[in-house]
């Protein structure tokens, strides 16, 4: 006798209400139905969304196709009560179907093991194919179908179905089917984890339309990285988050131990695996990435990379890293859930014990940065210790990441720094690198003191330390006299500290004027890079020698080198990359080529953001800035400028970075018109002026001091301070602060009146931006330079390029008669009066009328100029030959 079934296993689970449509996956889904696919296949852990989705599907089916469901158990695992299941799903459609199979299934012979299956399957099949109309059967959960005869069944099944049936297994895991058969022949459809994980719109939708939770988008953001679009997470999370008012705190410490979460994956997960694999997550739970020779070494098994597999087949919360299925790591939740089990589940001991066995694993790979991690980790200071000193270089240089270098020496006892020297100089290096140069050097010294005068290896990678310590604080001389010292006492083998030796004497040299020095410092570095195969010490030595063939003022010979570095490579390029990208933004910048500019700008704000570097990000931001003003991209600018204070207020930027963005920022507040916070900067330079300034600082940061003066009036001031720094540029050969310090004398000389000084200063800076096509130094100092170019424009051509770059014809000379509506007397007469400086009241003192009647004026007098400030209006009154 035929046993009863149970009628709702056949229901198909009815879409919740609110729930978050997923249109793209609905598309794939119906595309299927169109495709020559016969299996599709849903696999993904617990809570991705699996039946809801289905759900959401057939009802936006009204008519057809029809559809199947059986929902399965572990009871279905009987052959006969599987099919009896399935044919009954298939009579909800059409009672007609698989009613011969049916009665085969109830007589006698089906319960033993040995009668023709096969038959069954094939009038099943023959049933289908004479049904008229669409049709889809839907599997789910079928990760609870453990037995061979079934899958057996349902491979032949497959193999033959109908062109217009499809069949829809959704479960935990992979079945054991012939996927990769189906998968070359294009008769399976896949949809995955990868596939149905919410988007950030997705999880946006959830959190604040459907549990009404109000988060913001910085929230919303933050819950989505952290669950990795996972769906059951973040439903657990924002059942958590409700009815509470410290949602910002709750996401920051939202992990795997929070309780809803862990008691999902404990019933869900956890419990349902074998007790080996338990074993296996747990112990492996304390690897960030793994492989499985690296799992065989934590587990004293050999099946590491077999496990794995089984795991992702099994859909466990396992992420691939790679196409070969090498590198895998545990969903972050996951990963958070295990070791939080971990703390209750092992002994202290064995867990520092298998991080011990990863971290020697890792040092025989050459992994040295993750085998520091984990004897950290094991709390085996002294192996920590012996493995940062071999693994600080690369962390330092390669990866760029000289932070998690002082976080491993924060972890070290100071007692064993302080008693270990080259412990002490990598300390000195990373300050060096964070800015802290003050801490660095002390370092320095200590280490010096402890290191045997005979030990000229240990000495000589300290003063390579000490010799860019000096550089940086303007101590030049000794700095090259601690370069000529420490090379001979540098092995020929230890090629890095060579070559960091080497760049920073040439930086030395260059910081003096030292053009011809430091070219050749950087042209050995790089041979000697090349030679050993030194990636970072090349790449750094050609950016510094681009740099100073910019600041020679031979713009397209660095422009060549440039570009020669930014060309693609395989493989990560290192971070110090975001150096050349700036450079060569800002000389694209100056060669009025915005749109490339703002390329090169924005792939070193991408890196900045992707390696944390605070100071190329900010280094990036301030330029594109002026690029994005440039291109009249007003909401451009104003994106860039929300990013940039907040960067400037971080406690992890060097100093001299800052002090150089600040520089940038005053002079693009200049260019706003925005006077009062150039003051402020102004004041508060002038101030710390006197202090020892790093050498490759103090002209930027003293031309943008002059341009303020010539701002405010301060023209004579300005001058004075400009003969001085004129005088060293020209010793030092750095022609691009050059031609950028007299075009500013020029418009200092301008704003006086003395017309003949001025013009021979402006000629004498267009000779030397001709040869480079220097145009944005020209063309950023905007109104105030344009009357002095139209004065030379008829005995210089280059002048004539520059009026016709920034939009201005020099043919026709100007004069009042080009204003639409000129100005009046009383309004020329007010305008001269601005020009000498004075204030409303003054000038209302003066001419004997009222305050009101001034602003009237005032007001006239912008409009006709087109202007709205006051600078400008004088900028364009002598553009006008009014004044």
């Amino acid at each position: 006798m035929r046993s009863p079934l149970l009628a709702t296993k056949l229901y198909v689970p009815t879409p919740r209400p609110n729930l978050v449509s997923r249109p793209r996956l609905l598309h794939q889904l119906d595309a299927d139905l169109r495709s020559n696919h016969r299996l599709i296949l849903l696999s993904a852990s617990a809570g991705f969304g699996k039946t809801t989705l289905l759900s959401e599907w057939i009802a936006t089916h009204a008519d057809q196709p029809r559809f199947a469901w059986v929902s399965l158990d572990e009871r279905d695992n009987d052959r006969d009560r599987f099919f009896n299941y399935f044919i009954a799903a298939l009579q909800t459609v059409d009672s007609s179907l698989g009613q011969t199979a049916a009665s085969v299934l109830q007589a006698p012979l089906s319960s033993d093991a040995t009668y023709p299956f096969e038959a069954i399957l094939t009038s099943l099949i023959n049933d289908l194919a004479a049904h008229p109309a669409p049709l889809v059967i839907v599997l789910d959960d079928y990760h609870l179908i453990t037995a061979r005869l079934i899958h057996t069944a349902i491979a032949f099944l497959i193999n033959h179905l109908p062109p217009h049936i499809r069949l829809v297994i959704a479960g935990r895991s992979d079945p054991p089917l012939p996927l990769p058969k189906w998968r070359a022949s294009d008769r399976l459809s896949e949809i995955r984890a990868a596939d149905l994980r919410f988007t950030p719109d997705e999880t946006a939708d959830f959190v604040n339309r459907v549990m009404a939770l109000g988060l913001t988008a910085d929230q919303v953001s933050l819950l989505e990285s952290r669950v990795e679009g996972w769906i059951a997470g973040l439903q657990l999370a924002a059942v958590s988050l409700q009815g509470r008012t410290d949602a910002a705190s709750f996401l920051a410490a939202f992990t795997g131990s929070n309780r809803y979460i862990l008691d999902y994956l404990v019933d869900e997960v956890l419990h349902r695996q074998p007790e080996d694999i338990q074993h296996f997550l747990l112990r492996t739970a304390v690897l960030d990435r793994f492989t499985g020779a690296l799992c065989d070494a934590i587990t004293d098994r050999t099946d590491g990379q077999s496990t794995l597999e089984r795991l992702e087949q099994a859909n466990l919360f396992i992420v691939p890293l790679d196409q070969q299925r090498t590198w895998y790591r545990y969903h972050s939740i996951f990963a958070e859930f295990l070791r939080s089990r971990l703390t209750h589940a092992a002994p202290q001991n064995d867990v520092a014990d298998w991080h011990r066995r990863a971290s020697r694993w890792y040092e025989q790979q050459g992994l040295l940065i993750e085998a520091v991690s984990h004897a950290l980790q094991a709390h085996d200071i002294e192996q920590a210790a012996t493995l940062i000193e071999s693994a600080a270089h690369d962390a330092m240089f390669i990866y760029g990441d000289a932070r998690t270098l002082i976080g491993w020496l924060d972890a070290l006892p100071d007692v064993l720094i302080q008693a270990r020297p080259r412990l002490l100089a990598i300390q000195a290096w990373a300050l060096l690198i964070t800015g802290q140069h003050a801490a660095a050097e002390e370092r320095v010294h200590a280490a010096l003191r402890l290191t045997p005068l005979d030990d000229a290896e240990t000495r000589g990678e300290i003063e390579a330390a000490h010799t860019i310590i000096s550089v940086l604080s303007g101590e030049i001389d000794h700095a090259i006299e601690l370069a000529h010292t420490a090379l001979p006492q540098i092995p020929a083998r230890d090629v890095f500290v060579r070559g960091m030796v080497l760049l920073n004497l040439g930086l030395a040299h260059d910081t003096r004027g030292e053009g011809a020095a430091a070219e050749q410092a950087y042209t050995q570095a790089i041979a000697l890079s090349e030679a050993s195969g030194q990636a970072f010490i090349r790449l750094m030595a050609m950016i510094q020698l681009a740099d100073l063939k910019v600041l020679q003022g031979q713009l397209p010979a660095a422009a060549a080198m440039y570009r020669a570095m930014l060309q693609p490579v395989t493989g990560q390029p290192l971070p110090l990359i975001n150096m050349a990208y700036a450079s060569y933004g800002r000389l694209l910048y100056e060669w009025n080529d915005l749109d490339g500019a703002a390329q090169c700008l924005s792939k070193c704000l991408e890196l900045g953001r992707s390696w944390a570097s605070a100071d190329m990000l900010l280094v990036g931001l301030i330029h594109l800035a002026h690029v994005r003003l440039s291109q009249g991209d007003e909401a451009g600018l104003r994106d860039v400028l929300a990013e940039i204070e907040p960067a400037l207020n971080q406690n992890v930027v060097a100093p001299s970075t800052l002090n150089v963005v600040r520089a940038y920022q005053t002079r693009l507040w200049l260019r706003q018109d925005q006077l009062e916070m150039a003051r402020r900067w102004a004041l508060e330079y002038e101030a710390r002026r006197a202090e020892n300034m790093l050498p490759f600082l103090r002209p930027i940061e003293e031309a943008t001091w002059v341009r303020v003066l010539i701002a405010q009036g301060q023209t004579a001031r300005a001058i004075t301070m400009l003969e001085p720094l004129i005088h060293s540029m020209e010793e030092a050969g750095q022609i691009d602060h050059l031609i950028e310090l007299l075009m500013l004398k020029a418009s200092a000389y301008a704003a006086q009146g003395l017309a003949s000084q001025a013009e021979a200063s402006l000629m004498r800076a267009l000779t030397l931006a001709e040869p480079s096509n220097y145009v944005r130094t020209f063309l950023d100092a905007g109104a105030p330079l344009r009357p002095l170019l139209h004065s030379i424009a008829p005995r210089s051509n280059y002048a004539r390029q520059l009026l016709a770059a920034s939009g201005v014809e020099s043919s026709t000379p100007l004069t009042q008669s080009a204003l639409i509506e000129p100005l009046s007397d009383r309004e020329l007469a007010v305008l001269r009066l601005i020009v000498d400086g004075l204030s409303n009241a003054e000038i209302a003192a003066q001419l004997v009328i009222a305050t009101s009647t001034i602003k009237t004026h005032i007001n006239n007098i912008y409009g006709k100029l087109n202007v709205r400030s006051r600078t400008q209006a004088i900028a364009r009154a002598r553009e006008l030959r009014l004044i």
